[in-house]
């Protein structure tokens, strides 16, 4: 009886805890969206439900993916379009790499949020753009055109590190992680 008394109380404690983190990443994000002004474009809801759909097709949890948005959101020159889809490729670059979500999320919110003075973080990082590629986006930001010049830089990054987070969940390992995140999202319900 003492047996079940304490596997119950682990649950509920479990239960409690992912509730407890889940709300922690929202009311972050939350706190973030407003500071910035809604500079990505988003609202929190928008957010939270764009983090629970990459959950559903990566290895990564949302709320994990939430903080790599909140981050994310304090490089105030990644907006709409191009905010999406640094978030998948950040999942992705962290997969490819072995590092966390956000170091990440860093990199590419430096590289794309000022590509002129930190396009050179992501060369030795791995990533690497031709010359002429450096000087058309340096054109392009110097010109007022962001998004186009984050277009370029991103369209490179996705050639490279493209569809992997969500390609690992074809794999034993990335279909137990998806089945824990599963299961991390009903013990939070729970809570």
């Amino acid at each position: 009886a003492l047996g079940s008394a304490w596997v119950g109380f682990k649950a509920i404690q479990s239960a409690i805890g992912g509730a407890n983190e889940f709300e922690r990443a929202v009311a972050k994000l939350d706190a973030v969206v407003r500071s910035t002004g809604m500079a990505a474009g988003f609202t929190t809801d928008e957010l939270v439900k764009m983090a629970g759909a990459l959950e559903l097709v990566t290895t990564f949890g949302d709320s994990v993916i939430m903080e790599g948005q909140a981050i994310l959101l304090t490089f105030k020159n990644i907006r709409e379009d191009a905010f999406k889809r640094t978030i998948e490729v950040a999942l992705d670059m962290s997969t490819v790499m072995n590092q966390d979500l956000r170091s990440a999320v860093v990199q590419l919110g430096k590289a794309l949020n000022d590509p002129v003075a930190n396009l050179g973080a992501l060369s030795r990082a791995g990533v690497q753009f031709t010359k002429d590629q450096k000087e058309v986006i340096k054109s392009l930001w110097e010109s007022g055109k962001a998004l186009e010049a984050q277009n370029i830089i991103l369209k490179e990054l996705e050639s490279e590190f493209g569809g992997t987070a969500r390609a690992m969940t074809d794999k034993f390992g990335g279909s137990v992680e998806q089945l824990k995140n599963f299961i991390g999202d009903l013990v939070r319900e729970f809570g």
